[in-house]
């Protein structure tokens, strides 16, 4: 608590700031994701492939 410049207006309602951050977090998380497994195989030396079940 700084910056209020960095903090969004509080007219709108405060769940719908923390959805908005979350859902870009998750977009982020996503893509990062995505970039990792491209250019790794799906193979897990961790965790094998239908061994648990």
């Amino acid at each position: 608590m700084g910056s209020p410049r960095s903090q969004p207006p509080q007219k709108e309602s405060p769940k719908s700031i923390g959805f908005s951050e979350l859902e870009e977090a998750i977009a982020d998380i996503d893509s990062f994701l995505s970039q990792n497994q491209e250019p790794k195989p799906i193979s897990n030396p961790e965790e094998p492939p239908a061994s648990e079940s």
